[in-house]
């Protein structure tokens, strides 16, 4: 499940890196912010996910609830940063940003509680 987690943030951070790129040549100002928060979200949320499988190894005991915090941050992100990018490329709208934007929200504060009521000992 970790190789999992840090394969999704890497590409994350590949699309991350790809929009912003993008961002600073399109021509469009709406298109150019709906790139960069696309990539901030991306690039920052990615790095998010990497440490989520590094948390999943250093807390056995909480290592299946931080699965699912994963989970939810990159359903988020799909929602979030794929709704923004299609709304670039193919001129839809952006209706599922907001439910991303909630899911990665309700992740990390999901992570927040996991960690603080875990009972389990770390192994750093």
């Amino acid at each position: 499940m970790n190789r999992l987690i840090v394969a999704v943030g890497a590409l994350a951070l590949a699309i991350g890196t790809a929009a912003a790129a993008a961002a600073a040549h399109v021509h469009d100002a709406a298109d150019a912010t709906r790139l960069g928060s696309a990539a901030q979200m991306l690039l920052v949320h990615g790095i998010g996910l990497l440490a989520l499988a590094l948390a999943r190894r250093s807390w056995p005991s909480v290592a299946r609830p931080l699965g699912w915090a994963a989970l939810a941050l990159a359903a988020g992100l799909a929602l979030f940063a794929g709704s923004l990018l299609l709304a670039v490329a193919f001129d839809t709208t952006t209706t599922l940003a907001p439910l991303g934007g909630g899911l990665i929200i309700l992740s990390w504060l999901m992570t927040a509680v996991i960690v603080l009521l875990s009972t389990g000992k770390s192994r750093g």
